[in-house]
């Protein structure tokens, strides 16, 4: 029997408690909001990047060069009749007689002398070399500075300066997009920090990768590889405190690492790993002594 709808009774009630509330971490959904973000950050920046490696290397050289000239202005060759410009054209020498033994893309470089006690040298975008007067205070032999011109000459070869300047303006282009300015700076960091560790493990392959072409120059000039290791060594008799930093947070291979991989080299069958007892041939007398000067 139905009911007439005049007869039903309608009862009030309160919904259940809690009907609207999720039972989930807020925390924990805040968190997996943030880790899909920067996951996606990471994604692009890295995919994006790595398409700036494989186009910029193909900037005709000759741009490249004319790109970084003013760059380049900032480490201007020393005036004619200088004990500066003395040591440059012996290293002008040098680079040439080196890069004549690339059977690879020809490339023009140029080089300059660094007022600087630290043992350093660089290649800039173009094949601009710079040698710091520490350097030349480190090292022993023509072979050991050879070696440390073939490695710069290597990465300019490779392109490696302008990849990975490439690189650097996508990342930071990139960031800046996607994270917005003042108010994401914390995101910016994360993205950036996480995103420059996958740059470092691809600045020690192409560390190796300068090594190995600066040991092919010098083996193929002198006719063996000695001196290849001379400049590693003395860095690690010196203990230097980045020796301490771990190696994954370097943008260079471990020094002790280097000059295993070099040794090792010979051992290989090829002809460019011939080293043994050779002769080394002594730094000019002019160049040891404008090491130790402290005229510009």
């Amino acid at each position: 029997m139905v009911r007439p709808l005049s007869l039903m009774k309608y009862t009030a009630k309160l919904p259940p408690e809690g009907i609207n509330v999720s039972t989930k971490s807020p925390l924990k959904q805040l968190f997996l909001l943030l880790a899909a973000f920067t996951g996606l950050i990471l994604a692009l920046v890295l995919v994006i990047a790595m398409m700036a490696d494989y186009f910029v290397q193909y900037i005709p050289r000759d741009v490249e060069r004319n790109l970084f000239s003013d760059v380049y202005s900032q480490f201007q060759p020393a005036k004619p009749g200088t004990e500066r410009h003395r040591v440059e054209r012996y290293l002008d020498t040098l680079i040439n007689n080196l890069s004549k033994k690339w059977t690879g893309d020809k490339q023009q470089f140029s080089v300059a002398v660094i007022e600087s006690d630290l043992p350093n040298a660089f290649v800039l975008p173009g094949g601009h070399i710079g040698v710091s007067k520490g350097l030349l205070r480190v090292v022993k032999s023509e072979n050991g500075l050879a070696m440390i011109l073939g490695h710069e000459m290597g990465h300019q070869y490779k392109r490696h300066p302008i990849r990975a300047l490439g690189r650097g303006l996508v990342v930071a282009l990139v960031i800046a997009v996607a994270t917005g300015t003042e108010e994401s700076g914390w995101a910016n960091g994360l993205a950036l920090n996480t995103a420059t560790l996958f740059q470092l493990v691809y600045s020690r392959d192409q560390e190796r990768e300068a090594d190995t072409i600066g040991l092919l120059l010098i083996t193929r000039h002198y006719g063996h590889g000695d001196g290849a290791t001379e400049f590693f060594k003395a860095i690690l008799k010196e203990k230097s405190l980045s020796e301490n930093i771990p190696t994954f947070l370097k943008t260079h291979p471990s020094t002790k690492e280097r000059v295993e991989r070099l040794i090792n080299a010979r051992n290989q069958p090829n002809q460019i790993n011939q080293m043994g007892k050779q002769a080394l041939i002594p730094l000019p007398d002019y160049v040891k002594q404008f090491s130790k000067s402290t005229k510009k």
